[in-house]
């Protein structure tokens, strides 16, 4: 069985998210939540993508200067559980990415200091600096 025919991505309350931010994410706080997302198995959610404003506005501008800092937004928290299907990640970042309002200017980061490299960004064709 596909990825695409085992799993969904739905938008969903950013409330829905808590649980998995404060006691599966290893950052344990909400971020700013704009666009919420949930991976669900056969309608069970299994993991959480948030999107929201950046806590720096010089980072919006930063980017790609005033005219469309408004666009800028963070890919915040990504959390599955664990023992998924190889490459869901990828497949749950893409399906989210599809289901944005555009225009939309999206950041994310990888915290090198917990053995992050970015790899599942850089497998959906984000721009890695």
């Amino acid at each position: 069985m596909s990825i695409k025919d085992k799993y969904s991505v739905q938008s969903i309350d950013s409330k829905e998210t808590y649980e998995w931010l404060l006691h599966k994410h290893y950052a344990k706080r909400i971020p700013s939540i704009s666009y919420a997302f949930g991976l669900f198995e056969s309608k069970i959610l299994i993991g959480v993508l948030t999107v929201g404003k950046p806590a720096s506005p010089a980072l919006c501008d930063g980017i790609c200067g005033k005219k469309y800092t408004k666009y800028v937004y963070e890919l915040n928290r990504l959390c599955v559980n664990e023992g998924l299907d190889k490459n869901i990640l990828s497949y749950f970042v893409s399906k989210t990415l599809s289901m944005l309002p555009k225009p939309k200017i999206l950041v994310s980061y990888a915290d090198k200091g917990i053995g992050h490299n970015g790899y599942i960004y850089q497998a959906t064709n984000w721009i890695f600096t």
